[in-house]
C-alpha cells in the first residue's frame, strides 16, 4: 500500500480536544479550503497498525455515521503520521445527559438496548 502524504504546511493546529492510548486529537484549520478540521496525531506505533487503520477508513468511506478522512500528513522532523478528519461540532455527553427528562432517558436507553 502506497500512501500519498499531504503537505503539513496547509494546516494549523489549535487546541487539544482529547487523547487516547494511541493518539492525541487537536482542533485544526485547513488553509487550502478554509475549513475547520480535526488532526489526530499518532503516537509511535508499528506501521502495520497505521496502514490497517487507513484501509479501514477508506473501506468505510461514505457509510452512515462515518467521519471523512480528508488527508494524511507527516510531521517534517519526527516523521510522526497524522490523520486529518472533517470537523463535526458536537456536545459532550456529560453535559447533554444532565438535561434529559425522564422520558428522554428512557427513550435513549431503549434505543441503546
Amino acid at each position: 500500500m502506497k500512501i500519498d502524504w499531504g503537505d503539513i504546511a496547509n494546516y494549523e493546529c489549535h487546541h487539544k480536544l482529547g487523547r487516547g492510548k494511541y493518539s492525541e486529537v487537536y482542533f485544526g484549520y485547513c488553509k487550502s479550503n478554509n475549513l475547520n478540521c480535526v488532526i489526530k496525531v499518532l503516537k509511535p506505533v508499528k506501521s502495520e497498525k497505521i496502514y490497517r487503520e487507513i484501509k479501514i477508513l477508506q473501506a468505510l468511506y461514505g457509510g452512515p455515521n462515518i467521519i471523512k478522512l480528508t488527508d494524511l500528513i507527516k510531521e517534517n522532523v519526527s516523521k510522526i503520521p497524522c490523520f486529518v478528519y472533517e470537523y463535526m461540532p458536537c456536545v459532550e455527553s456529560k453535559g447533554l445527559f444532565t438535561r434529559f427528562s425522564d422520558f428522554e432517558c428512557r427513550l435513549y436507553l431503549f434505543k441503546i438496548l
